[in-house]
C-alpha cells in the first residue's frame, strides 16, 4: 500500500478520460504544489459520497483513480490543471488531513480483457446510432488497444457519477462494454418517452 493525495469531486474520473479542475482552496493548491515536485505528478480522484466538494467533511467512496497532471495553468488567485485517468486504486484507509486529504491505496486489477475489438468496434457502433438519436456528439472512433478502447467507450456513455462509479468497480470488459450498451440504451428509451424539452 502507499500513501497517495486524494482530491474528492462530485464526479468520477476513468482510466483514459480527460479531468479539467480549477483549484482555489487553500488545501487543493498546497496539494498541488507538493505533487508537482514529483517527477509523475500524481493524484487520487475519489467520488464523494456525501457531502460537498468544497470545505471538507464529507465522506467518501473507496474505489478511485490516479490521474496524471499533464497540464497546469496559473490563474488569478486559483489554479487550473488537467489530469488524464490511469490506474484504479481502492482505499485502504484515510490518513490525518494536513493539510490536505491522504490515503493509503492499494492498485486494483486491469480489466479482464474478455472481449476482442470486434466487440468494441460494434458497441461503438451501437453508441453512435443512439448517440443521434439522442442529438448528441457521437463517440469519437476508439483506439486500438483493448483495453484502453474499452475505458473509451466507457467515458463518453450517458451516466451519472454513481453510474459511472460502478463502471469504474468493472472486473471485466464484457461487464463494462454491457454497462455502455444498456446506458445508451436506456437513454434513448427515456428520450423516446419523455422527449428532449420540457
Amino acid at each position: 500500500m502507499t500513501a497517495m493525495p486524494m482530491f474528492p469531486l462530485g464526479t468520477v474520473l476513468l482510466p483514459g478520460g480527460l479531468l479539467p479542475l480549477r483549484l482555489f482552496e487553500p488545501r487543493y493548491l498546497a496539494l498541488l504544489a507538493d505533487v508537482l515536485a514529483d517527477d509523475e505528478p500524481e493524484i487520487g480522484f475519489v467520488l464523494i459520497e456525501r457531502g460537498v466538494e468544497t470545505g471538507g467533511g464529507d465522506s467518501r467512496f473507496s474505489t478511485a483513480t490516479v490521474g496524471r497532471v499533464v497540464q497546469v495553468e496559473p490563474r488569478q488567485q486559483e489554479m487550473g490543471l488537467v489530469a488524464v485517468g490511469g490506474r484504479r486504486v481502492e482505499v485502504e484507509g484515510w490518513l490525518p488531513e494536513d493539510p490536505y486529504p491522504r490515503a493509503k491505496v492499494r492498485e486494483l486489477p486491469p480489466l479482464e480483457l474478455d472481449v476482442d475489438l470486434v466487440a468494441v468496434a460494434e458497441v461503438h457502433e451501437r453508441a453512435t446510432t443512439a448517440a443521434v438519436r439522442l442529438g448528441a456528439m457521437p463517440p469519437e472512433p476508439p483506439p486500438h488497444d483493448l483495453e484502453a478502447a474499452c475505458w473509451h467507450l466507457a467515458d463518453g456513455c450517458p451516466m451519472g457519477p454513481y453510474d459511472r462509479l460502478g463502471l469504474l468497480r468493472a472486473t471485466s470488459a464484457s461487464a463494462l462494454l454491457a454497462a455502455v450498451d444498456d446506458a445508451y440504451e436506456q437513454a434513448v428509451a427515456l428520450h423516446e418517452a419523455f422527449g428532449s424539452g420540457g
